[in-house]
């Protein structure tokens, strides 16, 4: 057996392949949807924000592609911004009825 052989057989071959690529299919797999399911929350989000409040910086739909490759980090981002008292537009108190 040459080098090139004893290379491909054990890259491709061994007891560890078949569970380490499972691992990784269902790890992006469950990456994708928490991607996806943050990236509907933040665009759902944006389109219902009060008149007063508009999305800052872009729009909903933007929002939602920053999200979408983003995911979890662009959606705290988002809420930072729009929903925390960082937010100037948000009282410090909460309204009376």
């Amino acid at each position: 057996m040459d080098m090139m052989e004893t290379f491909t057989v054990n890259v491709t071959g061994g007891l560890w392949s078949l569970p380490v690529g499972a691992i990784a299919i269902c790890v992006s797999v469950i990456a994708l949807i928490v991607h996806i399911t943050f990236a509907i929350a933040v665009f759902r989000d944006a389109t219902n924000l009060p008149a007063d409040r508009k999305p800052i910086f872009v729009g909903p739909m933007i929002w939602f592609l920053g999200a979408l490759v983003g995911g979890v980090f662009v959606a705290a981002i988002y809420w930072v911004m729009h929903h925390s008292r960082l937010n100037q537009a948000i009282p410090a108190t909460p309204p009376e009825d």
